[in-house]
């Protein structure tokens, strides 16, 4: 492989990694994402999940919307 080609086989690699990451960020920090807008909102509440019963020992917290 010629060193012009290696380069831009890493060019290539680095702008495909950066794209795929921003795609990433943006679905984790959207609205309803997992990491959520950086900025809460004063109407968030927060809701005990019982779905699992009283006794199971990992209990769950979701957002009421």
């Amino acid at each position: 492989m010629s060193t012009a080609m290696c380069v831009q086989s890493k060019l290539h690699m680095s702008q495909y990694t950066m794209e795929d990451w921003l795609q990433m960020e943006r679905e984790l920090t959207r609205q309803r994402g997992l990491w959520g807008p950086p900025v809460g909102s004063d109407l968030d509440k927060w809701m005990l999940d019982m779905t699992e019963g009283f006794f199971h020992i990992s209990l769950h917290i979701y957002i009421v919307l």
